[in-house]
Parts: structure tokens; sequence; C-alpha cells
């Protein structure tokens, strides 16, 4: 934010032009963010216009990026009421107004959108999310494979209620990331007790770490895979998918020989970090079921990256956010989810290990969901998949074009600027 302020300056002027060229450089500088050394958009700037499932609409439009220069343009325009001038006092206010203006609208576009929008329940999948507050992945030393076990076979085969039939109508179990924190090679009864539990219909997707193999089936000595797997009522892993999009500092050490030397290792465990899984192969075929697109994690907060989409039906995020448990990441994190439900037009199925998980329509309105920190399943259907939406169709050019042409107009105003001073 600094640097860009900073080039924003180089190119100042008197204005409106100032405002453009400042939320441009501000933008540019977040989209960046995203994008270089692997990216880390997480909060970016427009999330702050998408505090109600009717403000958040308009990401179907022009994407968070969009928003993103939106945000800081709709901020700065109170900065033009002074300092006073010549101007009267309605034209300096003329702005503000079609500022509040803008924002009406986003509400409207938002509230008719939601209004003229009907989502309806799959009915060829039927899942059941558990939760079950699993602490253990932040060191696999302590881990007590048979308890565990014990826990998700208890929480996957509960009764909600007098008239449910257990696992007897679910398709699609699913077990957040790090719900099995070890190698299923070393408790190899895990899959023989999962095999017990599934009814004949019943598929258990799972996050787990992986160990990399060759076809041989020798391992290959590469660090393991966070990854999801897909197990049937044999106990046989007939499916599974990589993460790709690895977290800096956590789940690998970028530049890693230099910050070894000064004792700074990642946070996930694991001493040689994790390996990457292949970036845009991230529909996973479901036995029995709509495709889906599996975002492990925080692969979800990348915002018109998500692979190779078109198939799927549905998103699948399961995902971990124990590590920062009594902070507003969580929270943060999971609205950053609803808005790529809303951008792809498709809904959302959050797995999460101690919340929140939760499940959406295809315009992001939450339509069933646990209590951060309970114990306990839920049990949900994926929504019908929208016939796209036009961010799907443009992803994020108009958001590049507003950028260049708001760089283009400062600098064009700032040398007006100089020729007068001249």
């Amino acid at each position: 934010m600094g640097f860009a302020s900073a080039f924003a300056h180089l190119f100042w002027s008197h204005g409106w032009t100032r405002i453009v060229t400042f939320s441009a450089w501000l933008a540019a500088a977040e989209f960046a963010r995203g994008h270089v050394l692997t990216g880390f958009p997480f909060d970016l700037l427009g999330y702050s216009l998408t505090g109600s499932d009717e403000m958040m609409q308009l990401t179907s439009v022009i994407g968070i990026y969009g928003l993103t220069f939106l945000a800081p343009l709709l901020a700065s325009v109170p900065a033009l009421v002074w300092p006073a001038d010549d101007r009267s006092w309605s034209r300096r206010l003329a702005p503000l107004f079609l500022a509040l203006f803008v924002i009406a609208a986003q509400l409207g576009y938002g509230y008719n959108r939601l209004a003229g929008t009907i989502s309806t329940e799959r009915q060829d999948i039927a899942m059941r999310l558990v939760q079950p507050l699993v602490y253990e992945h932040a060191d696999f030393g302590n881990v007590d494979p048979v308890a565990l076990v014990d826990r998700l076979l208890m929480l996957s085969d509960m009764r909600m209620d007098p008239t449910d039939q257990g696992l007897g109508d679910i398709t699609h179990l699913v077990w957040p990331e790090s719900s099995l924190p070890f190698f299923l090679e070393s408790y190899p009864d895990a899959l023989a007790r999962i095999a017990r539990l599934l009814p004949e219909q019943t598929t258990l997707i799972a996050g787990v770490p992986r160990l990399p193999y060759a076809l041989d089936g020798a391992r290959t000595g590469e660090p393991p895979f966070n990854s999801v797997v897909a197990i049937d009522t044999e106990g046989e892993i007939v499916a599974s998918y990589d993460k790709a999009h690895l977290v800096p500092f956590g789940e690998f050490l970028p530049f890693a020989p230099f910050f070894r030397q000064i004792g700074i290792t990642q946070f996930v465990p694991g001493v040689d970090g994790w390996s990457a899984g292949e970036v845009r192969r991230r529909v996973l075929a479901l036995p029995n079921a709509p495709a889906a697109l599996v975002l492990v994690c925080y692969e979800i907060i990348f915002s018109g990256d998500l692979g190779d989409s078109g198939s799927a039906q549905f998103m699948l995020n399961p995902t971990n956010d124990a590590w920062f448990d009594g902070s507003i990441g969580p929270a943060q994190h999971a609205h950053h989810a609803r808005a790529r439900a809303v951008e792809e037009g498709m809904s959302l199925v959050r797995a999460a290990n101690t919340g929140l998980t939760f499940a959406t329509d295809p315009v992001g309105r939450i339509t069933a969901a646990l209590a951060p920190g309970q114990m306990a399943a839920l049990d949900v259907r994926p929504h019908q998949k929208l016939n796209g939406t036009i961010f799907t169709r443009v992803r994020h050019w108009p958001f590049l074009i507003a950028v260049i042409a708001g760089m283009l107009i400062g600098l064009v105003a700032s040398r007006r600027l100089r020729r007068r001073r001249l």
C-alpha cells in the first residue's frame, strides 16, 4: 500500500482525477498481492463492500477485484469537498451524492438478484459434513489414530433426530482438512473401520496427508501432499485431489535455506514442507454424484483462479482454521468463500474442522450451518448451478481496463498540471 500511494503521488493532480489515480494504484497493488510470489489475496479492500448478501451480489459482475477498485474510489470521494475553492457547495457535494447513489445502486442490484434467483436443491446427492474439533494436526507425534477415528465414526453415524436414518440416506460423508492428521499407512485398520461404517451407497471424502508414490509402488522421497481422498465401501481410495496452492510459511518455506539458518520454519507439521498438486486439476469426479470443484482451505480465496472448473456443479471446501481460533480469521475466511460462490454461480459446501461449517446456494446465502466450536454433523444438499455469471465470462478484464484507464488519467492530468505551473 505504501508503494501504491507513492506511485499515485508521482501522478498527482487536482480535482477528481486524483482519487481515480489513487484508487487505480491501490487496486493494482492489491491485484499484485493476490498474484505475485504465489499470491496472498486475503482480506482485499473489496471485501469492505460485501457486508451483506445484497452487497455481495455485485461480485457476480465485476468480481472482488472490481470492488477492490471501487472501494477506495468511493471512500476517497469526501476528499473532493475540500479544500474550499470557487465552486459552489452544490458542485462540491455532487460527487458525494454520486457515491451514495452508487452504493444504493449496488444494494438495489443485490436485492433484485436475490429476489429473482430461484435456487433448487439437488436430489442426486445428500452430504453429511462432520465438524470434529481435531487439534492434533499441530503435532503429528501426539496423534492417537484409534481414538481419533473413534470420534469421527461416532459423529458420522449420529442421529440428528428420531426420524434420522443415520447414514442410511447419505450419499457422501465429508471429513474436513486435517481430520486424519496421520498417514493412513501408519494405521491400516482405519480404512477397514471406515468400510464397515459406510452403507452401500455412501462415499467418504476426507482430508488426509498423502505420501507420494511412483508408478512401481515405491516411495518417491518427495514431501507429502495435503490431500482430499474419496473412500468407497470397500475401503478403497477411488479418487483424490492434492492441494495445489500451498500457504507460504504455512505449508512451505520460500527461500528455505536462508530462513532455516535463522531458525524460521513453516508452522504446519512436516520438516521438509509439503508438495503441491496440479493447479488445474481441481474437479473431483465423485462416485454417483455431480462433479465437485475441490478447493482445500485457503485455495478458495483466489478469485478467478479456481482451475478448470467448467464441468463442476458445486464447490467443496474442506478446511481447517483451527490455527486461528479466537481471532476474526475463520470468519473472514468463510466470508471470502461465500464471495467465490457468488462470483461463480455455484453453491458452496464447506466442511471446517472447528468451524465455520455451512452450505450456501449459488448466490451465497447460507442455507444450513454449524456454530463455531460445536462438535457435530450437518446434513446438506448442494444447489443447482446457475447458468454462469457475467464474472465467469469476462473474469478480471473490466477490472484491469479500469486500473489502466485510471493510471492513464492520472498521467495525463499530472502532465497538464506541470505544464500550467511552468
